[in-house]
């Protein structure tokens, strides 16, 4: 599990460490922990790859929201979780799909609390992986690395992270693969990872820095299952 504690306080920061280490050799889970002084310091070079952000709010430079927002523009899937005095920012929190609150000084039992609410959501969605057949064999890939879909004359592309694979396979063979709760079908020729959708402008949407149409007759549904799943990484 990756961790990491963003706090302009060294005390407070030392604070939350030592919480997340007892918590590691009481359960026995392996942690690396990751330490920033400041948000800009974490948002600098940032890549999606930490399961969870222990995010202070009040900070020099850019808060803590301002940040979290900045995160959900290429990371949906880190979980974050706020530690703050300013308990009037929580209703704010949901706008950044955050996963819990913590009000300073944070006691190690209640960053217990939300190590295991991180550890259940991490089981809960342990990527799947299938295996697709394209020209040049046979290849594994997970299904959280799929981007999108899209249907391309005959064939079928399917971008992932690091690669666009070519199969002969329909669209709607490939959605019935990887099921309806995590992928949507937002046009006849296009299916979309929801995890990885990044922005909503008009009938178009940004997936893995890519652009992908959307049906007009579709939209509403999506926004509907988008919402949902968001809701349900919670």
């Amino acid at each position: 599990m990756r961790i990491a504690i963003v706090e302009d306080e060294a005390p407070q920061r030392a604070q939350v460490r030592a919480g997340v280490e007892a918590y590691a050799a009481q359960k026995g889970v392996e942690i690396a922990v990751s330490e920033y002084p400041c948000g800009d310091a974490l948002l600098r070079g940032y890549a999606p790859g930490f399961d969870l952000i222990f995010l202070d709010i009040d900070m020099p430079g850019r808060s803590g929201m301002e940040c979290a927002r900045v995160i959900r523009e290429s990371d949906r899937r880190v979980m974050i979780a706020f530690c703050t005095n300013l308990v009037s920012c929580a209703l704010d929190g949901y706008a950044v799909q955050a996963l819990d609150f913590l009000v300073k000084p944070v006691s190690a039992s209640r960053i217990g609390q939300t190590l295991d609410k991180a550890r259940y959501f991490l089981r809960e969605r342990a990527p799947r992986t299938i295996s697709l057949h394209t020209q040049e064999g046979l290849v594994n890939v997970r299904d959280c690395d799929i981007l999108y879909a899209e249907t391309y004359g005959r064939k079928l592309r399917v971008h992932t992270a690091s690669q666009v694979l070519e199969l002969r396979m329909s669209i709607a063979a490939m959605e019935q693969e990887l099921g309806q709760e995590a992928f949507f079908r937002v046009h006849n020729a296009y299916l979309v990872a929801l995890g990885h959708v990044s922005r909503l402008d008009g009938l178009t949407l940004t997936v893995g820095g890519e652009e992908v149409p959307v049906s007009r007759h579709k939209k509403r549904a999506f926004v509907k299952a988008l919402t949902t799943y968001l809701g349900e990484q919670l």
